[in-house]
């Protein structure tokens, strides 16, 4: 192993250059909309994510009301599901018999939507 001088040496051991750059940017955009705004946001589009997972009858892992709902939300993974999703267009994460489904203040009620209309595609195949 010989050691060749790079950018990549320029701050070993240290938070790198890009990844603060995009801190400083995300924490600007958050700021400049507005913590409560985001965070209300998020909680609404959570509240309807539930509604649509619950409406398909999926078995949601946990409790999410009151102060247990999250913009995460983890489901029991039903045969053919994840498949059915990635074919859809629908991103998730599948780990351990579980689909984990996400929404942020960015999510748009046309996307929850056409979420709902997919699963309940799902319901008729």
């Amino acid at each position: 192993w010989a050691y060749k001088p790079s950018m990549k040496s320029y701050q070993p051991g240290s938070v790198g250059i890009s990844a603060s750059a995009v801190l400083y940017h995300s924490l600007g955009e958050i700021l400049s909309q507005g913590v409560d705004d985001i965070y209300q946001k998020s909680l609404s589009n959570a509240e309807q994510l539930v509604t649509i997972l619950r409406r398909h009858k999926l078995t949601i892992l946990g409790n999410p009301v009151g102060a247990s709902l999250s913009p995460i939300v983890c489901v029991e993974s039903v045969d053919g599901l994840f498949a059915f999703l990635a074919e859809h267009q629908v991103v998730v994460v599948e780990r351990d018999g579980r689909i984990r489904f996400s929404v942020t203040h960015r999510t748009t009620r046309s996307e929850l939507e056409a979420f709902d209309k997919v699963l309940g595609l799902f319901s008729t195949v």
